[in-house]
C-alpha cells in the first residue's frame, strides 16, 4: 500500500479497523481476539483490544473524519465499561495495573476529540468514567514511561472539569524531565537504555542483569501506602527547573515508547 496522503492512511485505519467490528461484546465495553501469552488478566487483555484502535480513531476524528459505527461502540463501551453496576465493567484496579496502560488512550481521546468521547455521554456516564480513570491517582505505577500515562488521565479530567490530582501530573512531568540524559536523550525511567535505542541484552539494573528493559523489570521502587484518591496531600518533590542531569526545553522531551 502506498501512504502518501491522508487518505492512504484513512484507508489503512479501516483495513485494520473494520474487521474488529463483529468482535466487540454486547455491550461495546470489551474485544476478544483470541488466546494471547500475557501475563496480565482476561479483564485487562480485553480492555487493551478496546482501547488500541483509539489510538488510530482518535487522531481520525480529530482531523475531521466522521465513522457513525465506531463511534456509537465507543461511546456505548466506554458507558458500560466504567459502569460498576454492568457486567462488562472493567472492574477495580491495583497497584502497576495493565489497566493504567490502556486508560492513557481514552484519556488522549476526552482530550483531543471530547465531541466523539465525552460529550455524547450522560451525567451519570461522565460521573461514572471520571471515576474510574481516576483510579490511577490511588495507586503506584512504575518510574518509567507509565508516567505519561497518569499525565494523560490527569490532563484529561482537568480538561472536562472532572476531579484530578495536580500534585500527581506535576510529579509526573518532573519525572518525566528527569529522565533527560542529555544531548537529546532521555532514558526510559530507572533504565539505562536511551529513549529510541535498540535493546541492550546486557544491562545490568538494580534486579541485577537482564535480557529484558520493559519497565516493570527494572528498578521498581518500594511500594509505599497508596496515596487517597484526589488526596490534596502533597506528592515526592521535584523540580521541574533544574536537576542532575540538567532541564530541557519541553519540545525536546522525548515521546518514551509506551509500555
Amino acid at each position: 500500500m502506498n501512504l502518501q496522503t491522508k487518505a492512504d492512511f484513512t484507508a489503512l485505519m479501516h483495513k485494520f479497523l473494520d474487521p474488529l467490528k463483529p468482535y466487540y461484546s454486547a455491550g461495546c465495553a470489551r474485544l476478544h481476539l483470541g488466546e494471547t501469552g500475557v501475563t496480565y488478566n482476561q479483564n485487562a487483555i480485553e480492555l487493551e483490544a478496546f482501547s488500541r484502535p483509539l489510538w488510530a480513531l482518535v487522531p481520525f476524528w480529530v482531523g475531521g473524519g466522521s465513522e457513525p459505527e465506531f463511534e456509537t461502540i465507543y461511546r456505548k463501551g466506554l458507558a458500560a465499561g466504567a459502569d460498576p453496576e454492568n457486567p462488562e465493567y472493567w472492574g477495580t484496579t491495583g497497584e502497576y495495573d495493565q489497566c493504567y496502560v490502556e486508560m492513557a488512550a481514552i484519556a488522549c481521546g476526552i482530550l483531543t476529540a471530547p465531541e466523539k468521547l465525552w460529550t455524547p455521554l450522560s451525567d451519570t456516564e461522565k460521573q461514572n468514567l471520571a471515576a474510574w480513570l481516576g483510579q490511577i491517582n490511588a495507586h503506584t505505577i512504575p518510574d518509567c514511561n507509565w508516567q505519561f500515562f497518569r499525565i494523560l488521565v490527569n490532563l484529561a479530567l482537568k480538561s472536562v472539569g472532572m476531579p484530578f490530582s495536580p500534585e500527581l501530573l506535576e510529579d509526573g512531568l518532573c519525572k518525566i524531565d528527569s529522565y533527560y540524559s542529555g544531548d537529546g536523550w532521555s532514558t526510559d525511567g530507572a533504565s539505562v537504555q536511551k529513549c529510541g535505542e535498540p535493546p541492550d541484552k546486557g544491562i545490568t539494573t538494580s534486579r541485577g542483569p537482564s535480557s529484558i528493559t520493559g519497565c516493570c523489570t527494572l528498578n521498581l521502587p518500594p511500594t509505599p501506602t497508596p496515596g487517597v484518591l484526589h488526596s490534596t496531600a502533597s506528592a515526592p518533590s521535584c523540580s521541574r527547573s533544574s536537576s542532575s542531569t540538567g532541564s530541557m526545553p519541553t519540545a525536546q522531551r522525548c515521546p518514551l515508547a509506551a509500555a
